[in-house]
């Protein structure tokens, strides 16, 4: 029900976000645990934009098959982020969500 994505660190010299953000895997869920019962409800709801996110996410990660192991997010402590970094062999992936 819940997913777990860890930090993605690498040698830069920003101070990085070390502990890991939590994201609902399933927005149904996520929407009657927060009261919200239609689309209407859902435009005004201040928790809409991490719902987005939430589902995006969650598709990316089942789209792509990507191991649990190989999903991370970046974020700085002066506000630079990717919602997340997939790590496939060599290669990096980064998303950022709007």
């Amino acid at each position: 029900m819940l997913r777990s994505l860890r930090p993605w660190t690498a040698n830069i010299k920003k101070r990085q976000v070390k502990p890991p953000k939590i994201y609902f895997r399933d927005s149904g869920l996520l929407h009657t645990i927060l009261g919200i019962e239609n689309p209407y409800e859902l435009e005004r709801h201040p928790k809409m934009s991490a719902s987005w996110e939430d589902y995006i996410l969650e598709n990316i990660i089942q789209g792509l098959e990507v191991e649990k192991r190989g999903c991370c997010f970046s974020a700085t402590h002066t506000g630079a982020e990717l919602d997340m970094v997939i790590r496939q062999g060599t290669s990096l992936q980064e998303f950022e969500i709007k």
